[in-house]
């Protein structure tokens, strides 16, 4: 491990600072100095909503969404009108429920299991203001810590995970496709994407977070279009966006 071969170690958080204590480093070498990135956002100029729509070409009039780990960015990105919330791990997955409940929201959050949808349901249950199971999207989070064959398994039942409530599957891009399509070159793996993407939509997903959309939107077109003229009945999930 690199870190073994420093003298003096400046971690950007408290975990990093554990772990390193933990691999047996002197507590008077390691100082936690926070994530420099994080810092100089301070000293940016802020910019109004029309400069930033302006520089990113992002309409914030249009209803959007925001991948997230924090309910206090989460909260921010809501008080600028985000229509739905993106939860990347279980962790804040109590406060961004009381957030959704709150604002009205749409929620995506982590569920791998019918057992798991039901402990979202009794959360929200539980909240001081009600939460409408409406507001609810499930995210199997491929990818997210997985092996390739727990990505497969999961990819494998998302027609039951579809049953529970609408789900938004997030593949495009993974390490998973390069595992399955063996391919080596850095943006060659488009066609497996794709590939991936029509086997969701066709298991039932909702929503497809993807990074080639109009390639992914001419596949589901076709493919839609195709079924509908053989009356192939494979598609669960509607249309998915």
């Amino acid at each position: 491990c690199i870190s073994k071969m420093a003298a003096v170690h400046f971690p950007s958080c408290a975990d990093s600072a554990a772990r390193l204590l933990r691999m047996g480093e002197a507590p008077d070498t390691v100082f936690c100095v926070g994530g420099l990135g994080d810092e100089n956002i301070r000293t940016l100029p802020k910019m109004s909503r029309e400069e930033l729509c302006r520089s990113t070409g992002f309409d914030l009039m249009q209803p959007f969404g925001l991948v997230t780990y924090h309910p206090e960015t989460a909260e921010r990105a809501l008080d600028l009108g985000a229509a739905i919330i993106n939860c990347v791990y279980p962790e804040p997955v109590p406060r961004m429920l009381a957030l959704a409940a709150k604002t009205g929201c749409g929620l995506v959050a982590p569920c791998r299991s019918e057992a798991e949808h039901a402990a979202l349901l009794a959360a929200a249950a539980a909240l001081d203001v009600p939460f409408d199971a409406a507001q609810l999207v499930l995210d199997p989070e491929i990818g997210f810590g997985t092996t390739r064959e727990e990505d497969l398994a999961l990819l494998g039942s998302l027609r039951r995970l579809a049953a529970c409530a609408p789900v938004c599957v997030g593949v495009s891009r993974k390490r998973l496709i390069k595992k399955l399509t063996g391919e080596r070159m850095v943006g060659k793996n488009l066609g497996g994407c794709l590939g991936a993407a029509i086997w969701c939509a066709f298991c039932g997903a909702s929503i497809l977070r993807v990074h080639d959309v109009r390639e992914t939107r001419q596949a589901l077109d076709v493919t839609r279009a195709l079924a509908a003229e053989t009356g192939l009945q494979t598609v669960t999930g509607g249309n998915p966006t």
